[in-house]
């Protein structure tokens, strides 16, 4: 199961945006599994708002977390 943690400091108002975002983010990642390990990435989203919205991706091996990332389109 893909895990997503968010640590936002923001408005109410900002949240929300902010969350439709991450929801975003786990429609386009959440069928990725490690070919090897068979696990998933765990992405942790930061930020005070959507235009500061970063995500740091972490996983068993370098394989899954350059997928991972590459689907997020960094």
């Amino acid at each position: 199961m893909l895990k997503l943690e968010c640590k936002f400091n923001a408005k109410d108002q900002e949240k929300a945006v902010m969350k439709a975002a991450t929801e975003g983010i786990v429609k386009r990642v959440r069928s990725i599994r490690c070919p090897e390990h068979g696990e998933h990435a765990k992405i942790v989203a930061t930020g005070r708002n959507s235009k500061d919205l970063s995500f740091r991706v972490s996983g068993c091996c370098q394989h899954l977390i350059d997928t991972v990332t590459g689907k997020l389109g960094r």
